[in-house]
């Protein structure tokens, strides 16, 4: 009985076990597509507003002015470090055309402000397609989303 028991414990201790993936930024999320006088999509501006424990972590270092709220040159910062991480993920952003995956370029007009009163911070910035999309000539979409679920969009 004993030598049961002894094997029913090493039995459940190697059995394989799933991992529950949980993220760790929580972020209200809006994408407007941009397009192009002509009709062609050709990117999209996203906005991030992130939760409070994201924004105390992001902000850890810099200095609040009385009011609560950040110096410019400090956003900035955070802006371009936030950038240029997110650039080695394409940015969380996936457009298709006719299921094919499209390039995207850099981000830019990136801009990030504090809001005090709600603890949060909010991220906007556009992405260009490399090669503008047109509607009509076949079925476009946009995914906006971490394949790793470290980040909750």
């Amino acid at each position: 009985m004993v030598r049961a028991a002894a094997l029913l414990t090493i039995l459940l201790a190697l059995w394989p076990v799933s991992a529950w993936a949980h993220p760790h930024v929580w972020a209200d999320m809006r994408s407007q597509l941009i397009i192009d006088d002509t009709g062609l999509i050709t990117g999209t501006r996203v906005e991030w507003t992130t939760d409070k424990t994201y924004a105390r972590d992001a902000l850890d270092g810099f200095h609040s002015k009385p009011d609560g709220t950040y110096s410019a040159e400090d956003m900035a910062k955070l802006t371009d470090e936030n950038l240029s991480a997110l650039s080695d993920y394409g940015y969380f952003i996936n457009f298709r055309f006719k299921g094919d995956k499209q390039v995207m370029g850099k981000a830019q007009d990136g801009l990030q402000s504090y809001n005090p009163a709600s603890g949060r911070l909010t991220l906007q910035f556009t992405v260009l397609l490399q090669t503008p999309l047109d509607p009509r000539k076949g079925l476009i979409s946009l995914k906006v989303y971490d394949p790793e679920f470290f980040i909750d969009l």
